[in-house]
Order: C-alpha cells, then structure tokens, then sequence
C-alpha cells in the first residue's frame, strides 16, 4: 500500500466513522464524542453514521464540526464516492462488538468489504477502543481477517485478543483519555448499579449503614436512563439523594453525573462507565463483587479496584478510603489516560507523515 498523506492532496481528506449506541447510555457518548474528538485532529472532513440517534444523542457529542448522516445507504454512498475519490479512512467505533448470528455475520462481512475498498483506494482503517465477544465462529473469522487489514487495532481488554484468537494491541477505554476533575477532601461516596443486577438490597444497605457511621455521605447516580427507576426507588429507601436523568436532555445529565461524580471520593458500581465516569473525576472503585467481569476485565490492569463488605468498621472505612488510596486512583487514572492518548498520537503521527502503521504487535 502506498503512503498517503494530507498535506498535498487537492481538498481534505475524509474519516469515516459511526456514532450509533445506545442512545441512553452516557459512557456510549462519551467513547465516541473521544473518537470524534480524535478523528478532528486529523484536519479531515469527519463523516459520522447515526442511524436512529435523537437529536440530543448527537448534540450530547459536542462535534459541530461533524457531518451526521442518519441513513445507512447514504452514508455508504458516500464512502463509495470518497474511496473513487481515494480520499477515503475508516474507524471502527469503540465499545462491544457481539461475534454470533447471522447479523452479526452480515455486519461483519460489509465492515470487511468497507476495510478493502478503503485499502485499495490507498486509505487508512482503524479500531480503538473495540471490545469482542462472542462464540460465532463465522464472525470469528471475518474478524480476524479484517483486523489484519487495519492499521491500528486497539482493544480495551485482553478478553478480546482471546475471543479472536489474534494478536492485537490492549489499552485502557477511550474514556480514560477525557480530562477529569478531582475535589479536595471529597466526601461523597457515589453508588450506581444495573437495574437487572444489582446487588441484594440488604447488601448495599449494609454498606450504606456502616459508611454513614464513618461519617460518609451517598448519593445515587444514573448515567444510564434504563437505571433511572430503581435508583429512584433505592434512594427513597436508603434516604439518600438521587442524581436522576428524568426528562433532561443527554447534555445537561452528563455535566450533572461528572458534577457528582467530581464530589466523590469513591463510586460503588457494576456499571463499566459508572467506574469510567468516576475514575475520570478522581474516585476510587469499588465493584462490591467479583462477578462483574465486564467491569473487571476492563479495568484490569490498569485501575485495581477496591473490596467493601457490609457492616465495615469505621477504622476499616478509614483504611480503604485514606490519602494513599485516593492518591493511587488518581495515579492508576492518569497513566491509563497516558496509555491510550499514546496510542492514537503513534496512529495520527503515522498517518499525518504517511508513514506505514508500527501497531501491529500485541502489547500493553
């Protein structure tokens, strides 16, 4: 494949990606608006698929510069057009990927297809931030062959390199590269769980209990709208206040969940982007469990969470939550962001200087 380069070329060149998610999950907008971010950085024209995503879904990203296509065939004419043009790049949106089904087999297959077109025409691809699972062995197999076509294929756990069976390079999550706020002597501690997981109420009220005695505050926090109720009804019963999403738009509920996150000295959570959203502001975690092995697996080993167990003594909580502790999180949390910035800044020197990709091997 031939260098490319943006310097010499008659207009700019054009990155394509998609910001389609779960349109209420605010970790889903974060990772991507990172990306969006990154892609700008570039100076190419920024082409991003939204599918069905609302209005404040894409307001919430705050990338005005993007151009926002909502239909799939459109947005593949375009690529066509620009891969004619030879001016076309591709990246792979972070966040989970399910390898089983024939629909899976089919997006596959068509994001394969895209990766050719894009090299043929002298182009650049690249995932970071993708995490696989799966069984399908059909999947399996594209996806293995369009990751040895890319030219940087970041991963967020080593869960992924062993679904593929392909060596690839392992970084923390793309929310790890959002600049974050720390509060002097926080002493909040912000809970936030799955409304089809949480852990027993009995248990969190045991924690609750004890924390309180340590001289603890909590509070609740929903960055995803499908959490919204049972929050609602485990603060009225722990007595405790409710950062809730309610009516408001994605923009105003991101700025109120790092607003509390930034109180907090640590965030109990079996949300992924409760911790994500926590360790930025500065917490440390807590998983309560060593079931959550999405969270785990993500987290591992860059940020190593804490242990709780109901009924802890005040000296216990003093222990667990001292300076020490903060001042590792904070530490664990900057050399994460270091970790991944690190990655795309190898990726967009390379392909400002059109240099050929040196991402290839799997590394930390």
């Amino acid at each position: 494949m031939s260098p490319i380069s943006t310097k010499n070329t008659q207009r700019p060149m054009d990155f394509f990606c998609s910001v389609a998610a779960q349109e209420d999950n605010l970790g889903d907008i974060e990772i991507r608006a990172v990306m969006l971010r990154w892609l700008h950085e570039t100076d190419c024209n920024v082409v991003a698929y939204t599918g069905s995503m609302p209005v404040e879904y894409i307001e919430a990203l705050d990338s005005p510069r993007t151009r926002y296509i909502a239909s799939a065939f459109r947005f593949q004419l375009l690529l066509i057009r620009s891969c004619m043009l030879r001016n076309a790049n591709l990246m792979f949106a972070p966040g989970p990927q399910r390898l089983g089904g024939a629909r899976a087999v089919v997006k596959s297959i068509m994001n394969l297809l895209n990766v050719f077109a894009i090299r043929i025409s002298g182009g650049r691809a690249a995932t970071f931030g993708r995490a696989f699972r799966g069984t399908g062995k059909i999947s399996k197999a594209v996806e293995r062959l369009l990751v040895s076509k890319l030219d940087a294929a970041v991963v967020r756990d080593f869960e992924s390199v062993h679904v593929l069976g392909k060596s690839m390079i392992v970084a923390p999550d793309l929310a790890f590269a959002n600049p974050g706020r720390y509060s002097e002597m926080p002493r909040v501690i912000g809970l936030s769980f799955r409304h089809d997981a949480a852990p027993r109420l009995k248990e969190i009220e045991g924690l609750v209990s004890s924390g309180r005695r340590a001289g603890w505050e909590f509070k609740i926090v929903t960055q995803v709208r499908r959490d919204d109720a049972h929050h609602e009804n485990l603060a009225k019963t722990l007595g405790i206040e409710h950062v809730a999403w309610g009516a408001r738009d994605h923009t105003t509920q991101t700025q109120r969940v790092k607003d509390a996150y930034s109180e907090c000295v640590l965030v109990i959570t079996n949300r992924l982007h409760a911790a994500l959203f926590g360790l930025a502001q500065g917490a440390i975690i807590s998983t309560m469990s060593d079931k959550d092995l999405k969270l785990l697996r993500t987290l591992e080993p860059w940020v190593t969470p804490i242990h709780l167990t109901p009924g802890m003594s005040t000296t216990e909580w003093q222990e667990r939550l001292n300076d020490a502790a903060v001042s590792r999180a904070l530490s664990q949390r900057d050399d994460a962001r270091v970790r991944i910035s690190s990655q795309w800044e190898l990726f967009r020197s390379n392909f400002r200087d059109g240099a050929p990709s040196t991402q290839s091997e799997s590394k930390i």
